[in-house]
């Protein structure tokens, strides 16, 4: 389940993790970041889908909430919020590339590794089938999995696109315990575009 205390265990003052007496003058925390930009998020995401998620975020009133799927809910701050998730994760590949930075870890919510080229994953018969046999409860409805944008996809379709020079391969290591199907799907689909927009 989505939960902001994630962050809060990471970064809160004063007993947050980042602030341990270990860590203390070693970590450069940072809260601010300049949006993202549009540009960026369309090196993995299709242009439809960023601009449907824009639209529906500004059409919600404050205050209001609406749901995408049964897991992924959206407000009025979600597109300013995703925006500054995908900010922050190009901000900081730009400082590593650029030599300020020996590395960076950029926890941001909302999370992203459910989000694939068009939002939502699609699964083929056959893995639907062999997913029921293993968990029959599985609901077939397809869902974004709170993510709204994939901001390690995102990171490294702006590496291998603005940093062609330096950067040949890019690992991504994904530590959650569910699948990141929206990552696979993105460089699925950065390897061999042709197969996805031949529908």
């Amino acid at each position: 389940m989505e939960n902001a205390e994630r962050l809060e265990i990471l970064m809160k003052e004063p007993f947050g993790i980042f602030h341990a007496d270990k860590l203390r003058g070693k970590v450069d925390l940072r809260k601010e970041f300049p949006d993202g930009q549009l540009g960026d998020i369309i090196l993995a995401h299709d242009g439809s889908y960023v601009h449907f998620i824009k639209k529906t975020c500004e059409n919600i009133l404050e205050g209001d909430m609406m749901h995408l799927d049964g897991d992924t809910a959206l407000t009025h701050e979600s597109w300013p919020s995703a925006i500054k998730a995908v900010g922050a994760v190009v901000a900081a590949c730009k400082e590593v590339m650029e030599g300020k930075k020996r590395n960076a870890f950029v926890p941001v919510r909302p999370p992203g590794h459910h989000a694939g080229v068009f939002g939502t994953v699609d699964i083929s018969f056959k893995e639907m089938k062999l997913i029921k046999r293993k968990a029959p409860h599985y609901r077939e409805n397809k869902t974004h999995g709170f993510c709204l944008f994939n901001n390690v996809a995102v990171a490294a379709a702006y590496l291998k696109n603005v940093h062609r020079e330096k950067v040949n391969k890019i690992a991504i290591v994904d530590f959650d315990v569910h699948h990141g199907n929206g990552t696979e799907d993105l460089i699925e689909c950065l390897k061999a575009p042709g197969k996805f927009f031949k529908r």
